[in-house]
């Protein structure tokens, strides 16, 4: 069992009930009178308004995952922070678990990039990131044992019966797609909670908790931009309080930065589960947490004017949820694991989290639906006049254009392997890829206009050759109009005012 009391090596908790106490709220309990609720809201919106305009500013852009600066420290400085940080944390005293993993695999907790992740996460504090380093594997020591495991990444092959029914239930998901800036999107479904084992113990869901977040870690975006929490609850669900006091000390363990939190809901009788919820966090995460009140479309608005994928989330329009997807992307994750992939091997791990903007290379239909390949499409029906002016020669300068714009805008180009994981495609893929989107452009245009001339370069040789043709036209997909697509105010949505965020539009479809 996690320990429910504050260790005193521990980084910052996620937890903090000094407003509640002050408040005179139990905290060994959820607030359960409209009473009690008003009070603690009372109470946040005082501490609100004591922030200065600038603090309460930075929650705004954070919340939004609009770019703050002056808080990163200096990167080129990192070669000495890194010798800094390996002489405080051979000076650190009480580190049996980071010594046992030194013993397993020295490789592991010495490894430059993981270190980095701490390093980077605590602002280049070498006291803090040593601390959190410590406590990293005194929480995984308690949540997986002393043995080999503390010495590398946790697999799925590790966990035991029950943590992979929890982890199958789909309860907690990695939403494939990010939201409008990036960031990774950690969804629990309270609908999924039945399919949990019902004699299933909290440490089951830490072990699930730890897995998922320590796999999104290997992502650097995810490490540059964060994750941000989702919660669909339209069955009355509470968390219980163990919970949410353990998994204080799971979060201070891993260094992910939570930048927003949604709680989506549509039962009025949880709003003193809320007001609590938001109170007992600490000062850092509660001004960050949204709740939307109503039913799934009216979340579903809300959701959107914050750049959240809302056709990624796994909930169905009568409210049900699905874990179809998850098990699909979990168990290319086991074959990836049985092969021996290392998670820690950022430059050859298959992309687990996909990008707004990326293109997706196949026939699936997520992969021609995904955002961003609607978005390169209608790029090639932007540029199709000007490729059909160029020199054979000429047509590559107009396909690395659409290239570069896709790469820009944070996009890529990604085609799957033979175990049906995301993969990034070289520029001349993606070359050949633009190419034959244009040569498809090309017979829409005259299969629209009702004849079937030969453009200049090109003869037609044989009556079969006609033939091919023709069928090829019967398998044409017409493109995406700009407004399908949604690319008009996408790229815009980052540099907009907070209140044009409100109005921002949004994807239609994501994978």
């Amino acid at each position: 069992m996690i320990d429910r009391e504050t260790v005193t090596m521990a980084p910052k908790l996620t937890h903090d009930f000094t407003l509640a106490r002050e408040a005179g709220i139990a905290v060994d309990r959820w607030p359960e009178s409209h009473e009690e609720a008003q009070r603690l809201e009372e109470i946040l919106a005082k501490e609100l308004q004591s922030l200065s305009v600038d603090e309460q500013e930075k929650v705004i852009f954070e919340v939004h995952g609009l770019p703050t600066h002056g808080e990163e420290g200096d990167p080129t400085e990192e070669e000495k922070k890194l010798k800094e940080l390996d002489d405080e944390l051979s000076a650190a005293k009480s580190k049996s678990a980071y010594d046992k993993a030194l013993e397993w695999n020295p490789e592991y907790p010495s490894n430059i990039n993981f270190r980095l992740m701490f390093l980077r996460y605590c602002k280049y504090d070498i006291k803090l990131t040593a601390s959190m380093i410590v406590y990293h594997f005194e929480q995984k020591k308690k949540l997986f044992g002393d043995g080999p495991l503390l010495g590398r990444d946790v697999r799925q092959s590790d966990l035991n019966e029950m943590d992979t029914a929890v982890l199958e239930s789909g309860v907690f998901q990695i939403l494939r797609e990010r939201d409008a800036s990036g960031r990774t999107i950690f969804f629990m479904a309270s609908g999924l909670i039945d399919n949990m084992p019902k004699d299933r113990h909290i440490e089951n869901e830490f072990r699930v908790m730890w897995y998922l977040t320590m796999l999104t870690l290997v992502d650097e975006e995810t490490r540059k931009m964060g994750m941000l929490g989702l919660t669909m609850n339209f069955n009355s669900h509470k968390l219980p309080i163990d919970f949410f006091l353990g998994f204080s000390h799971i979060d201070a363990a891993i260094p992910v930065k939570t930048s927003g939190f949604h709680y989506c809901y549509n039962d009025p009788n949880l709003k003193p589960y809320l007001a609590g919820f938001q109170v007992f966090l600490n000062g850092e995460y509660r001004h960050k947490v949204r709740t939307h009140f109503g039913s799934r479309e009216d979340v579903e608005f809300a959701l959107q004017t914050y750049g959240i994928p809302i056709e990624a989330c796994p909930v169905q329009k009568d409210g049900s949820c699905s874990n179809k997807e998850h098990k699909e992307w979990l168990a290319m994750l086991r074959s990836q694991e049985a092969d021996g992939d290392d998670h820690a091997e950022v430059e050859t791990t298959p992309i687990a989290v996909l990008h707004r903007f990326d293109v997706l290379f196949g026939k699936q239909a997520n992969a021609r639906e995904h955002t961003g390949t609607r978005r390169a499409l209608h790029l090639v029906e932007m540029y199709y006049d000007e490729y059909e002016k160029r020199s054979k020669y000429q047509k590559t300068d107009v396909a690395e254009k659409i290239i570069a714009i896709i790469h820009e805008s944070g996009g890529r180009f990604l085609k799957q392997g033979r175990k049906g994981e995301w993969i990034e495609a070289d520029n001349d893929e993606a070359r050949r890829k633009i190419g034959h989107w244009f040569r498809h452009a090309r017979s829409k245009r005259r299969l629209q206009k009702g004849t079937e001339p030969v453009h200049p370069g090109e003869q037609v040789s044989s009556n079969e050759e006609m033939r091919k043709r023709a069928a090829s036209f019967k398998r044409v997909t017409p493109s995406p109009t700009l407004e399908e697509t949604g690319c008009g105010v996408s790229l815009q949505s980052f540099h907009c005012t907070t209140e044009s965020i409100h109005r921002a539009k949004r994807p239609l479809r994501s994978v």
